[in-house]
């Protein structure tokens, strides 16, 4: 069929929503109703909703040590990857580079050592700079953030715990004090949702691994019984629940991530060793003791359901030739064969590594400055939001 003589509502509808975001800005230069129509909030929305429901169009965020943030496109040769344009550059060279805090509907969050926050969509180029706001820093503190969307109340949030620590040489016998703080983009304000309370320590841990938008969750050790917990925290009435694990982490801590003794396998020592997201699904690493160098993938495919917890695969580093630690990101386009895995050490590298074979090999990334974050994006023609109200960042 002759493209001119498409139904308007088959090329509106069916069509321009399945295009990459970057496809999409190029077509908006070709005349003004394609201008006009890619830009209007129901189509944003509805190419946002196409893209969150597949695996297409999504983008490699790469944040370099020493500054300097890139997007690669996972799924298409056509765009080659680029160093992001952010509003207050971040200086190559600098001690301590910029930390990638999530990805939500298309946008990025990073904190910067400046310090402030930037949020920015890599596929549109526009960004926006938040200071970090009154400085509630506990002594002897860390901080860790969230990022998501407020579906509710229309609204972008970041989240940032900051947590004293004791000086004790056996950290796992106290509680920390910490304070969460919510920063709205809708109202342009940090609030103290709580704190500084004693509470559960936050360990040596990422940021927060978001789910359904809304849900950001974090790893905490809780003194009281001596095991691991996912903390949840819902952007929609900033409150907190626990998500069960599908092993219980009993006993004695350690710095790689606690030990504790696998369900009903009481002679089997665990170590949970990385925390996050694998397709929209919460993703555990863990290893066993009686299985030195073998890590234990497991997905928990139903939010929320201990039973749901299912084990993927069982990664050897010996296959992968490696000795250190790792952090599944993506499966690759179209098929559950291949993982897409970060190598997280002083030298990092990005490689596939096939389940089927428990083969390896390097993923071809060129262009990019060492690296030592790395996150998923969805390419997207979501704007940076907007404060409604006075400007209190």
């Amino acid at each position: 069929m002759d493209a001119s003589k498409l139904p308007p509502e088959i090329l509106l509808e069916e069509i321009l929503p399945r295009l990459p975001a970057k496809s999409l800005l190029r077509f908006k230069c070709v005349c003004k109703s394609f201008q006009t129509l890619i830009s209007t909030p129901q189509f944003i929305h509805r190419h946002l909703r196409h893209c969150l429901s597949s695996d297409a169009d999504r983008l490699l965020i790469l944040a370099g040590r020493h500054g300097g943030v890139y997007s690669y496109h996972l799924d298409s040769s056509e765009f080659p990857t680029a160093r992001l344009p952010l509003r207050r550059n971040i200086k190559d060279g600098s001690c301590d580079g910029p930390s990638l805090i999530g990805s939500c509907n298309g946008l990025v969050c990073i904190s910067t050592p400046l310090p402030s926050l930037i949020i920015f969509n890599p596929s549109t180029g526009s960004n926006k700079e938040i200071i970090h706001g009154r400085n509630r820093s506990l002594l002897g503190s860390g901080t860790k953030y969230g990022f998501g969307f407020d579906d509710i109340n229309d609204d972008y949030k970041v989240v940032r715990l900051t947590s004293a620590y004791p000086i004790d040489l056996d950290l796992y016998k106290f509680e920390a004090i910490r304070e969460v703080e919510v920063y709205s983009f809708r109202s342009g304000y940090w609030d103290l949702i709580e704190g500084p309370y004693n509470q559960d320590l936050m360990m040596r841990t990422e940021n927060g691994a978001l789910i359904d938008n809304h849900l950001v969750h974090w790893r905490f050790w809780s003194v009281s019984y001596g095991r691991f917990r996912i903390g949840c925290f819902d952007l929609r009435n900033n409150r907190w629940s626990d998500v069960p694990l599908p092993v219980n982490y009993l006993g004695n801590g350690s710095d790689c991530g606690g030990v504790g003794h696998c369900g009903d396998h009481s002679d089997e020592l665990i170590i949970l060793v990385y925390f996050g997201v694998l397709d929209e699904c919460l993703c555990l690493l863990t290893e066993n003791l009686n299985r030195m160098g073998e890590y234990d993938l497991w997905v928990m495919k139903e939010y929320g359901v201990k039973e749901s917890w299912v084990k993927l695969v069982s990664i050897s580093l010996a296959d992968v030739h490696l000795r250190t630690q790792i952090s599944p990101l993506a499966y690759a386009k179209g098929s559950r064969n291949e993982l897409l895995i970060l190598r997280k050490d002083s030298k990092s590298k990005i490689f596939w590594y096939n389940i089927r074979d428990k083969t390896c090999r390097l993923a071809d990334i060129r262009g990019v400055a060492p690296y030592s974050m790395v996150c998923i994006c969805k390419g997207s023609l979501v704007g940076i939001p907007r404060c409604l109200f006075s400007n209190g960042a």
